[in-house]
């Protein structure tokens, strides 16, 4: 096992030498790469090397410009395509939850047609593109506002950070645009389905921003084996529950 990779645009906490494959990650609004971090070293004993991709205007991308659109954010990562993915042969998987779910199905629509494919796509937290959100915009409100909508819609806010005035001046412009770009978003389903991978759901059973009935639509968007699989927890299982969701995904890339 080699030392950490930390490039620009992402964190490879345990990166192998001969993985068997690479899964690259897109994590919920306000979060950053390192949110994936606890999931790097389960996957690293059953051969996956996850890579998860950093946005800019955080951690070490602290500075750069936000992007507020899926559209803007998924076209810049396809640019970025080849360096996520590497040039090896290591066959490769993709991840995103919530946020990050618009993100990676925008992305796997604009995968470079050469160069390494996409392998598999993971989507977590998040209904079809074209299942309308039943939750009002809220990235146009007042700051104190959006910070009081936010921490009683996802109770994920330390009550400190809501108190520190400092804190809150570098965390409200990166949730906001994260909001924009979520807020924003008008999908709709595809004639034909715009992809051509197998498409794996996972979803919290307690989630109550996602719809069981609603997300076996995703199978509509790829012409791939499609299938929803439900682990114990809310929106954030991936960290709630991240034993289990490591061990469903070992199994996906088994």
């Amino acid at each position: 096992m080699a030392a950490p990779l930390r490039s620009r645009s992402y964190l490879a906490p345990r990166p192998l030498i001969q993985p068997r494959w690479r899964l690259i990650c897109f994590a919920h609004a306000g979060a950053g790469a390192s949110a994936f971090h606890p999931w790097a070293a389960p996957l690293a004993e059953a051969g996956v090397e996850l890579r998860a991709a950093q946005y800019p205007g955080r951690e070490n991308r602290w500075g750069e410009p936000l992007i507020t659109t899926v559209a803007a954010m998924a076209a810049d990562w396809a640019e970025k395509w080849e360096e996520l993915v590497g040039s090896d042969e290591v066959p490769v998987a993709v991840y995103g939850h919530s946020m990050g779910a618009l993100v990676a199905y925008e992305l796997a629509r604009r995968v470079p047609a050469t160069g390494k494919p996409l392998r598999h796509l993971l989507l977590g937290g998040r209904n079809p593109p074209h299942v309308p959100s039943s939750r009002s915009a809220i990235h146009h409100l007042p700051d104190d506002e959006f910070m009081q909508q936010v921490a009683q819609r996802y109770g994920n806010l330390p009550a400190a950070l809501l108190a520190d005035p400092d804190m809150k001046a570098l965390l409200i412009p990166v949730l906001k645009a994260d909001f924009a770009l979520v807020d924003t978003y008008r999908g709709e389903l595809p004639e034909r389905p715009s992809l051509a991978v197998p498409l794996t759901v996972l979803n919290g059973r307690q989630d109550p921003f996602t719809d069981r009935d609603q997300l076996t639509d995703w199978a509509r968007y790829t012409t791939g084996a499609s299938a929803v699989r439900e682990l114990e927890g809310g929106h954030f299982f991936h960290q709630q529950r991240a034993a289990e969701a490591v061990q469903l995904v070992r199994q996906l890339l088994g």
